[in-house]
This record gives C-alpha cells, structure tokens and sequence, in this order.
C-alpha cells in the first residue's frame, strides 16, 4: 500500500491468544474538510467483539479520551490533530493508586537487594583449571590453589598471589590448557602444563605492573615432607622442621650470618607426595621457611639482586609432578639441574681411600715448618693412612699475598718436598680476599682486578674473618686469568698439588657491588668462582660453595662444624647436611675434620661418635689428631679406618663413578628404597650408601641405644655384632651401640 508504515503496538500485559500485540497497516486518508488523517483497522484490545461484528460507541468511549476524536466508518478509525489546550484532566482518586505504586517499588527493591546478598553470600569461588593427568585448580578471588594426581588426592595446595589486595577481583585471559588471571593495574598470571613421559610440568610465570607490588606464592608444606633448599645453621630433615624468616635466597656465611642461607644451595625444593617446585634463575628470590608454609618472594628494593634497568620483579617457576619423590627428583637432575659431562673424572680418590689431614684448626696460627713437619711425623708414626695435608691460615705474609712468610717458612720448598716423601700430596688453602695492606691488593687495584662498590669508581671494601680487604672479579676474564695465574706459580714454584678454594659467598660482597660483566643473580659470582677459576686446578681441588656448579666433578666441603653435638652446626647437623647436599646434586661432599673446627681440643665421646660417623660418608678429614687423645684413641682410629677399607671404601668409589653418569647421590635418604615409607621419609638420623648399607650412628651423648629404622621392602643384616637378619618396614627399638660402636645393615635381598 503506497504511504504505508508498519507500527507494532504493545499491549499494557500479556493477554490471551485474541488480545496480543497487533500489527497493522497505518495509511493517510482525507477527512470531509480535506484534513490528512491516520487511517487503521478498527482495534478492540480489551472488548470481545459484539454479537453483530461491531462495537456501538458511547459517551463514556469519548470521555475516555477527550484528545480525540472518534469517527465510525467501516472498520476504521479517525484520529485527528483537533487537540484542545483547555482540555481538563480526568477526575478520580489518583493518590491512592500512586501510593500504592510507591509501596509496591519499594518492596521490590528491598527483594531485589536481599537476593543479591544472598547470592553474594552463598556464592562458591568457580575453578580455573588446566587438567592434563594431574589437575592444577586455581580460585579466583581466594587465589587459593590444589595440585591433584590422577586419583584425585590432593598433592600440594597453597595461596598465590599473597600481597594481590582481595577486593580486586581479575579477569579471565586464558585458552586451551592454559589457566590466565589478570589483575588490573596490579598483576598477570600464566599457568601452563606440559605432559612428558613420567612427569607433568606446570610453568608459572607472573607479570607484575605495580612498582610497589612484592609478588608472594606460598606452598603448604602438608600433606607431605620436603627437602632441598640450602645449608643452614640449623640444619633440618626435612626441610618443614626449619624456622627461617624471609630472607634473600643467596649464599651466605653462617657462621657470621647464620639466619641466612648456607654457601651450598640451590633453587630447588622437594616434595615427598612427588612434587618438585624449581625457580628461575633471575629472580630476585627471597625464601621463607615454617612448618606450615614454604614461601617464595620476588623484589629488588633493599636486596642484593641488582637491577640496573628499574625492572619489574617476576616469580617465575615450575612445579612438577611425579609418581613418588625419588622419580619426580630423577627427572630433575636429569633435565633441569647442570649434569656433570660423563667424559669428566672423578674427583681424587685417594682421597676417598685414605684421610686429608688439615693444619686449620689444630695448628691455628701457630703454623711454620716445625709444627707442620711434626704434624706429618705423628700421623706417620702412629700408623694413621693419609692422602692429603692441607696448609691453611696464617701460612703466607699478607692474606691475599700468594707467598710463603719468610719467618714461619724459610725453605718452603725443602718442607715440600719433606711432606711428599711421607707420601702426603700437598694443598693449599686459598681464598677470593686481598685485605688492603697486601702486596696483592695494590696490584689488583692497579689493573682494576677487584669487585667495586656500589658508585663503581673504587674497590669494595669488605669485612671477612681475616680482616679488611676486597675481593677478585670473577665475572672479569683478565682478572680470572691474573688471579689464576699467581695461584698456578705458586704452587709450581713450591710444588704443591692441589688447593682448597674457601669463600666465594655473596654475604662478602660489597652492598651494591659493581663488577665489570652484570650478574644475572649475586651466586653468579660464587659460580664462577668455582666453574672458571677452581674448576682449573684438577681433581684434588676443593671448595666451600656451590651454586649451579653441579656439573663440576669436584670435593665441597662444608660449612665448618661446631664441636658440639647439637644440630646448630654441630654433630647432628652432618647426616642432614650431606643429605641435602647430594639432594642438591653434590655428591662429592666433605664434610669438614672429626671432632667439628672448632679452635678449643674436642670432648673425648664427641670425638669417639663424630669419628665412627665420618668413616661411612665420601671423605674422612681429621684435624684434632687422635693422639692428642691418647693411644687408646690413635688404636680405636687404626680400627674405624680399617672398617671403612673392608665395608665402604669400595662401594663410595663405585658410586662416584656412578654419579657421573647417574647424578644420583653417594649418601642417600632412606626414601630411596621406599619412597612411600612414610617413615623412612622423616628420619634424620639414618642414611644409605647406595642401595647396600644403611648406617645409623649415635649422635647424642651419654647414649648406648638408638631406634633404628629399616626400609620396607627389603631384608637387613646387622654388621655390628651376631650378623641376624631382619626384615625391613620395622623398627628396631632400644637396639644397644657401645661407646666405640656404630650400628650398621646390609641389604640382603628383596622380600616376597
């Protein structure tokens, strides 16, 4: 129809099937005067239609609407523009109906508000999740998080995020098996998985845009046991047994510093439900340890993690799930911590075979060529084998000099030479310092060899236990080579074997150190103190401090012992120190003289339990001589030494060969042999040589019996006493280990 425009009107409520919205047909028609009118069908929306098809109009129809005016005609009506401006409004009671209108909207609204506080309050945090094998949950507005296995059990669980504020609630920005959550203004998280033969991977990686924002994610140490980390002072098995507050995850010296973390550590941590949590290397990592939570801090600002570039802090790591801890652990070492390269050697196995005998602390500083030839006369005379005898402090003019004091040494090389022929090879104690009275620290600054401080235009002067001085930049290749160099003439000119390479920690480095290449971490600078400058002196070469030197076939020794029997440092802190070590993926550990370094004579059963300890791990080293106790103990000596010739030393040689192709450790936990023993996974004091012997010394005073623990699966005979066999998941209670006895099994064969 020409000129014709469709409406649709809409009815006030919904109506029965005859009464629904209308469409219909609107066309301009001339009224008798000639006015344009809007011509429709006739409606009746609310009338049923008469019995004779029409609707007779009444003056009540027109009074309804006095703004127009209603013409019959044959099915239409007429609406015209004849609008008076003096109509009046209609009578009738309207403040009660809009009265009623107000009460009714405000119940409403009341309704309205309530359900929306119900629905907040019942509401149930919906799972972000990426499920490949295992199932990485991740809530949204807690930021709660639980790692499951494929049977649903639950495998670890924490909180991400800590310091994100609660009220902020992110943003999806995930796909396909990949779990994203964006903060705005604050932070992003990426989780992702990656499924390989027997273990699943998932990567971490946080983006922070808030200057101020210390990114926080924080494991709960229960349901399982964990180990790994570092050497502490309180050396703990495992690792939830520890108390350290947050702290800058780099190496330290712990006896100056022993809140921090030791000169042996790692990024990586180690659960027994399977679960391997391993962080980047350049993240500014701070580490909180409790028996509830493990927690791990990325942040710059008051820390010794440079950042030249003002850049934002990231929490990047992976956490990765295996069937039980030893093969999540296998996975590790073989593909994400350094592997020793199989065409390497072993380190020295003389010195595995037979003791190093160390001047420090016996000799202390009372050291020159009569005390030290008296020294090697003793251990000869009283039939006590040796390897190596380490010259320590106090040997040369200066510390930092590369010499031999001319008062204390008139003829070193005749001394040399005196020692060698008592079949003793020769080290020398050697250190990164050069204190500022030294011939060599002149030189050094001369040639620009020393680390800097933080305004980059001087030495860095440092405070170490021998004094004031700076130390070498290894992140310098003239200054490896000059510092190499002196270290190379001195032991030619004097023709000495090998060298014990001490310090190396980031706790000496001056604050805001400057060095000529730019540290990715500060234990850059202790990795290349040992990869480029000890890793040049062979396999009689030992040193203090490890970090990602795993791949280095070298002795570590570690941090000095107290003669005490606690495990501050003390006796008891030795098997959970070399346990964590070879966790760590040092095998090679020494681990310091019997009898602890300290500088006063040892008590007699300390030293009786330390010695019957140290004859079953890698190296056995000795200060405080034997006869400084008496015959009797230059006798019970001879007897441990022949012990360890006849039961270990075989076994701890294979194994260091094995390690190189394996990176398995020398000293094992129990859980090696049953990795779901939840027994075997919490004792301290026991270990394994292998798969074969299992030890278990006495490690308290005045104490002849001892619980030992034997792994299930496997039968154990005693070595100590009548050779009875036992069968493994069990403990024996009480058993008795005399004063000049230690405890130990051999595995027999598997149970059936």
């Amino acid at each position: 129809m020409e000129g014709s425009k469709e409406v649709l009107l809409d009815g006030p409520s919904p109506q029965p099937d005859h009464q629904k919205n209308t469409r219909f047909q609107v066309q301009a028609v001339d009224d008798n005067e000639g006015q344009q009118c809007l011509s429709v069908p006739r409606w009746t929306p609310n009338i049923p239609p008469s019995p004779t098809g029409a609707r007779e109009r009444t003056e009540s129809d027109a009074s309804q609407n006095p703004f127009v005016d209603v013409e019959e005609g044959p099915n239409e009506v007429k609406f015209s523009d004849n609008v008076k401006e003096d109509a009046q409004p209609l009578d009738g009671p309207k403040e009660p109906q809009e009265l009623r209108l107000k009460v009714c909207v405000f119940f409403l609204a009341v309704l309205i508000i309530a359900g929306v506080i119900t629905i907040w309050y019942f509401y149930e945090e919906p799972e972000l999740e990426a499920d490949i094998g295992h199932t990485y949950r991740l809530f949204e507005k807690t930021k709660l998080f639980s790692l499951e296995n494929g049977h649903g059990k639950k495998i670890l669980d924490g909180r991400v995020g800590a310091h994100l504020p609660d009220s902020v609630v992110p943003y999806w920005c995930g796909g396909k098996n990949t779990v994203c959550l964006e903060w705005k203004t604050f932070a992003k998280i990426h989780i992702t998985s990656k499924a390989m033969d027997e273990v699943e991977c998932y990567r971490i990686v946080w983006e922070v845009y808030k200057p101020t924002l210390a990114l926080e994610d924080c494991f709960n140490m229960l349901p399982g046991h964990w180990y790994g980390g570092a050497e502490m002072d309180q050396q703990e098995w495992p690792l939830e047994r520890a108390n350290r507050t947050m702290a800058p995850f780099v190496s330290s010296d712990l006896r100056t510093e022993p809140e921090g973390f030791g000169s042996v550590l790692d990024r990586y941590f180690l659960s027994s439900m399977g679960v391997a949590v391993i962080v980047d290397d350049n993240v500014p990592l701070h580490v909180g340890i409790s028996s509830e939570k493990l927690c791990l801090k990325a942040w710059y600002d008051r820390s010794p993690f440079p950042n030249p570039n003002n850049a934002q802090p990231m929490l990047n790591y992976s956490l990765c799930v295996g069937s039980d801890v030893k093969a999540v652990h296998k996975y590790v070492v073989d593909n994400i911590l350094p592997r020793v390269n199989t065409t390497k050697s072993v380190p020295d196995t003389a010195q595995m075979q037979s003791p190093r005998w160390a001047t420090w602390p016996y000799l202390k500083s009372n050291m020159n060529t009569t005390t030290i030839i008296d020294y090697a006369d003793n251990i000869v005379n009283n039939s006590l084998t040796h390897s190596v005898i380490e010259i320590g402090d106090s040997y040369s003019t200066k510390y930092g000099d590369f010499d031999f004091d001319p008062t204390k040494f008139p003829d070193p090389t005749g001394m040399i030479g005196q020692l060698k022929q008592d079949q003793f090879k020769v080290s020398l104690w050697v250190h990164p310092f050069a204190n500022y009275d030294s011939r060599t620290f002149v030189e050094g600054l001369r040639e620009g060899h020393w680390v800097n401080s933080a305004k980059g235009n001087a030495p860095g002067i440092v405070k170490w236990w021998n004094g004031y001085g700076t130390v070498i930049d290894v992140t310098s290749k003239d200054a490896r080579s000059w510092f190499i160099s002196k270290i190379r003439r001195l032991q030619q000119d004097y023709g000495c074997d090998g060298a014990y390479f001490d310090g190396g920690e980031v706790s000496y480095l001056p604050a805001g150190f400057v060095t000529e290449s730019e540290p990715v971490v500060p234990d850059e600078y202790a990795r290349l103190y040992v990869s480029e400058i000890a890793a040049d002196f062979g396999p009689s070469t030992q040193v203090s401090v490890g970090y990602r030197t795993q791949d280095i076939p070298m002795f570590v020794r570690t941090t000095e012992r107290r003669s005490a029997w606690d495990n501050g440092r003390g006796l008891k802190s030795v098997v959970p120190t070399v346990l964590t070590m070879g966790i760590l993926g040092y095998p090679f550990v020494n681990p310091g003289p019997v009898g602890g370094s300290s500088e006063e004579q040892p008590d007699r059963e300390l030293y009786v339990r330390w010695l019957e300890l140290a004859v079953f791990l890698p190296v056995v080293e000795f200060s405080w001589p034997p006869w400084r106790f008496g015959q009797d103990m230059v006798q019970f000596a001879q007897k441990m030494l022949k012990l360890r010739e006849d039961v270990v030393i075989t076994d701890i040689i294979e194994l260091a060969r094995d390690s190189l192709e394996t990176g398995e450790p020398i000293i094992r936990p129990l859980w090696w042999l049953a990795p779901k023993d939840n027994i075997a996974q919490v004792v301290d004091s026991e270990f394994l040589i292998g798969n074969a012997t299992l030890v278990a010394p006495i490690l308290s005073p005045s104490v002849t019996t001892r619980d030992i623990y034997l792994p299930s699966g496997y039968k154990w005979k005693e070595g100590l006493r009548n050779g009875l066999v036992y069968n493994g998941g069990q403990m024996l209670e009480d058993y008795e280990v005399q004063l000049y006895e230690i405890a130990y099994f051999t595995r027999v064969d598997t149970e059936t």
